[in-house]
């Protein structure tokens, strides 16, 4: 991909590998797609800007029936590969600042009610340690348990559905980090609605059982809380992250008056 950099004291395009700044205009080109995208620097000033529109035309000349993106909110992946590249080669690790738009704001409130959702179905989960106790088991009313096990389906449902949203977002936003984040979220809904959904078949009732009282060993509902413990932290802690990391790499979008 060959790299264009806005001189204004030749007013012209230069072919540069190694040196970006904040205060430049540069030109990527895609000659395998044929796009021209032009990327404005954070600092670059108006007049600038500018010139630089304006002289565009003499890379139009020489790259005939190359489509012009003028680069703002989303960055294709690879460009932005090549712009961290070259701002570092300065000596500036300059991250970029996405701004956060409708699509990031969806993506951090899903993941926030993701996370929500997360806890209470797990909370659910841990009533059953209220369950009678009886010679190293647990007793449940089969009405109890059926309740129990629709119960975190409905929420896991819930939470599969926000889970698939936040997954569109990350597609939209084009950040390979938030696509990963959510997908780990929809494989784990999608993995606890099998798990649960086992029903009378999660647990080998013990022996005393009958087809209206329920007798579960509680090393078994230990287990069966952990590994749901674990599936959780799976996905909270990268949600988390998430939250955390669109804090970090972005902002808000400022209001300017015509």
């Amino acid at each position: 991909m060959k790299i264009f950099i806005f001189d204004e004291n030749l007013e012209n395009w230069i072919e540069e590998e190694t040196t970006l700044l904040l205060h430049d205009l540069a030109i990527f080109l895609d000659e395998k797609n044929k796009i021209v995208y032009l990327w404005q620097g954070p600092k670059s000033k108006k007049k600038k800007k500018e010139f630089g529109l304006k002289s565009l035309s003499l890379i139009q000349e020489k790259y005939q029936n190359f489509k012009l993106e003028i680069l703002k909110d989303t960055i294709p992946p690879e460009i932005q590969k090549q712009l961290m590249n070259l701002l570092k080669k300065y000596g500036k690790k300059e991250k970029i600042i996405l701004k956060r738009t409708i699509y990031l704001k969806l993506y951090l409130i899903l993941g926030l009610i993701g996370t929500i959702l997360s806890f209470i179905y797990y909370l659910n989960l841990l009533s059953s340690l209220l369950w009678v106790q009886t010679n190293g088991s647990l007793q449940i009313n089969a009405q109890i348990y059926d309740r129990w096990i629709l119960t975190s389906q409905i929420l896991i449902i819930i939470f599969l559905l926000f889970s698939i949203g936040n997954q569109v977002l990350s597609l939209i936003i084009n950040r390979l980090i938030l696509i990963i984040i959510a997908a780990i979220g929809v494989i784990m809904s999608i993995g606890f609605l099998i798990y649960i959904s086992q029903g009378i078949f999660l647990f080998l009732f013990q022996s005393g059982s009958t087809t209206t009282i329920y007798l579960i060993s509680q090393n078994d509902l230990r287990i069966f809380l952990l590994i749901n413990f674990i599936g959780i932290i799976i996905f909270v802690c990268p949600t988390i992250y998430s939250i955390f990391w669109i804090y970090k790499y972005s902002k808000l979008r400022e209001n300017k008056k015509l």
